[in-house]
């Protein structure tokens, strides 16, 4: 099951409404973005010590975020802007 498909399992939504809960976020937590196995150790004692799920949903987002652009860089910086479209970030704004 992919990575997104498993923390929306996890908040009780869909992608639509894991964008919908991150644009009310406070706060981002660190979580690991490489496989949901992952993630989930790192989402789940969130949940369970009451973090807002608006502020897991932006976390969840932000990780994925990384660690796309760490696949893309290579480890090389980025300047500018950049925009993520197409296949799971159809939701995303």
């Amino acid at each position: 099951m992919p990575l997104i498909d498993q923390m929306t399992s996890l908040l009780e939504t869909d992608a639509a409404g894991l964008n919908q809960l991150a644009n009310q976020y406070q706060t981002i937590h660190p979580i690991a973005s490489r496989c949901g196995v992952l993630a989930k150790t790192d989402v789940q004692p969130l949940i369970n010590q009451g973090a807002a799920k608006e502020d897991i949903a932006a976390s969840i987002l932000q990780a994925i975020v990384n660690q796309t652009i760490s696949g893309l860089a290579c480890g090389k910086p980025i300047r500018g802007k950049v925009a993520f479209l197409g296949g799971p970030l159809y939701f995303f704004r």
